[in-house]
């Protein structure tokens, strides 16, 4: 049994008709249908981006933002301007205005 995989539930229906007696798969019938199901599951998140180079994206720009104490004072600012704004709308709305 831990050659097989039971593919009831994890969206890899379309193997189960290879052992139609069984309802199970074979190890290596299912790995490349599952990284290729996964791989396009991702693909949707990140718009087709690369997952690694999203997150080296984030990192060189967090190490930029760490580097520069003038730039994370102003988008503290800017962060915290915007948020009063925020408030004033919501409150207003909420009074009907």
């Amino acid at each position: 049994m831990s050659e097989d995989l039971l593919v009831r539930g994890v969206g890899l229906g379309s193997l189960v008709g290879a052992f139609p007696d069984s309802g199970f798969v074979s190890h290596d019938a299912a790995v490349p249908e599952l990284d290729r199901f996964v791989h396009a599951a991702q693909g949707r998140m990140t718009g087709g981006m690369s997952p690694v180079s999203a997150g080296l994206a984030a990192l060189d720009w967090a190490v930029h933002l760490t580097d520069s104490p003038a730039y994370r004072t102003r988008l503290g600012v800017d962060a915290g301007q915007s948020g009063a704004r925020l408030a004033e709308y919501a409150v207003r709305r909420s009074m009907g205005q």
